[in-house]
């Protein structure tokens, strides 16, 4: 995965990356942009060379936004390891975060789906807090985010010698979807 280093013996348990359903109206919106210039080509090269710069600057427009938010989508992503939780987040098309915790310093892991689309499509964040100054994670766009919760607080819960050996027997939550 980009942006991320796993320490020595390190496993991968489980890797979430956000629902696509927030960002349908921005792909939408993108396609439209990136499309409906070339119905109209025709009559906008009647106007020369201005009607074809519009053309262009309009679908471009459109692939910039398609283009930002796949990036988004595909850069926003929740890794949980047998040690420790890993965020990542695309700001932009350039500005990626990458944000590492300790399962040892977690304090409380709850989730949350609010709003009528996302209790149908069982999309919800994640809050994992910390103890001490580290500031909380928060996964958004999760779908079922009860599994993601089931998953870290197990983890959490699982004594450091049980971890060394997570296997499929040992652990009944083990998804590799990388």
């Amino acid at each position: 995965m980009k942006g991320i280093k796993l320490n020595k013996g390190e496993l991968i348990v489980h890797v979430e990356r956000g629902s696509v359903y927030p960002y349908t109206i921005r792909i939408i919106a993108g396609a439209l942009l990136v499309i409906i210039p070339f119905f109209f080509f025709f009559p906008l090269l009647a106007f020369g060379s201005t009607g074809l710069f519009l053309m262009l600057i309009v679908s471009g427009i459109g692939a910039y936004v398609l283009l930002k938010t796949s990036l988004k989508w595909k850069g926003g992503t929740c890794v949980v390891t047998d040690t420790r939780i890993i965020q990542t987040r695309q700001k932009g098309i350039f500005d990626r975060q990458v944000t590492y915790s300790s399962l040892k310093s977690i304090n409380d892991v709850a989730y949350r789906i609010s709003g009528m689309g996302k209790s149908v499509l069982k999309i919800g964040e994640v809050r994992v807090t910390f103890h001490g100054v580290i500031p909380s994670m928060l996964f958004l766009n999760i779908k079922h985010p009860e599994t993601l919760r089931d998953i870290i607080v197990e983890l959490h819960s699982m004594p450091q010698g049980r971890k060394e050996g997570l296997s499929g027997e040992k652990f009944k939550h083990v998804h590799l979807e990388v």
